[in-house]
């Protein structure tokens, strides 16, 4: 509303109402599967830095169970859940492994690369080598280094040859 964000959806909310209200929406937009198939659901452990209210807005535990519960409801309509690569501490690439590989229950869900992000995180190639045996989705935009500007490929300072030579 007036190019301003409504309230957040919070999957790692440490209080339950919320992260209930999170995983409930997530629940629907997973059940559009039922009628338009897709492979991969994408979702955010958390909110960014930028937008968390309170440090304690990021909750390991409440994103784990929550990304358990969505992967449950996503097996059976063929859907992956993949956990995006975000700028907060439980999205760093190093820690979206561990919580793919010993975190969550087997197989729940893997890595959704976002190369913006990563480029904010430090050096994309590096993140990419991390999380690279989990990624199941990319999504692929530019900054400057600073400030997630979304901008188009090739008009910020990622070096695309080596990110794109690194995916494949």
């Amino acid at each position: 509303l007036n190019g301003r964000w409504g309230a957040s959806l919070n999957l790692a909310s440490p209080d339950e109402t919320e992260r209930r209200w999170a995983v409930d929406e997530a629940l629907q937009s997973l059940y559009i599967a039922r009628r338009i198939p897709y492979a991969v659901m994408v979702v955010h452990p958390g909110v960014p830095r930028a937008q968390q209210q309170a440090p304690t807005d990021n909750n390991r535990d409440a994103v784990r169970r929550s990304v358990e519960e969505l992967a449950q409801a996503a097996r059976p309509l063929g859907v992956t859940l993949a956990v995006e690569l975000i700028p907060n501490t439980l999205a760093k690439p190093e820690v979206l492994v561990h919580f793919v590989e010993d975190v969550l229950d087997a197989g729940a869900a893997s890595v959704c690369f976002d190369t913006g992000h990563a480029h904010l995180g430090g050096d994309v190639v590096d993140a990419i080598e991390t999380v690279a045996e989990h990624i199941a989705a990319v999504h692929a935009h530019d900054n400057h280094g600073r400030d997630d500007e979304h901008l188009v490929p090739f008009e910020g300072t990622i070096d695309w040859p080596a990110a794109l030579t690194a995916l494949q």
